[in-house]
């Protein structure tokens, strides 16, 4: 029985470390490089190319065609394989489930991360952060 339930706290414990680990990865400022909705890049319709995701769960948003919402919540959403980043405000229409992924420019030595829902594709840089 003891050794159940360590068991289930080393599980709670990874688990809990894998979301913070993610929430530190995305909150700040990011830059929308590219969104494409359907078959075409809509980065023109956005009324500012960035979201800020703060620690507290809420996001700012871009409006998209000068209709929705610039305030909203955030949060991360995991299962087996992936993470999902789901965005939710009123009217907006980048408010959704996203499939997340992370990844590092080499050429341009900055964070990346990668958006992908049923019809919404973003690529997006993280402001005022760079590696070596």
């Amino acid at each position: 029985m003891k050794g159940k339930f360590i068991v289930l706290l080393i599980s709670f414990a990874t688990l809990i470390s894998a979301c913070s680990k993610d929430k530190r990865k995305l909150v700040g400022w990011w830059a929308i490089d590219v969104i494409r909705i359907g078959d075409a890049n809509r980065l023109v319709y956005l009324s500012v190319n960035s979201m800020v995701f703060d620690n507290n769960g809420e996001v700012s948003l871009p409006r998209y065609d000068f209709k929705g919402s610039e305030n909203g919540t955030w949060e991360i959403e995991k299962d087996e394989d992936d993470r999902y980043l789901v965005i939710k405000s009123s009217n907006n229409i980048l408010a959704r489930r996203y499939r997340l992924f992370y990844f590092k420019d080499p050429k341009n030595k900055v964070y990346r991360m990668s958006l992908q829902s049923d019809s919404i594709v973003m690529v997006c840089t993280k402001g005022l952060q760079v590696y070596h």
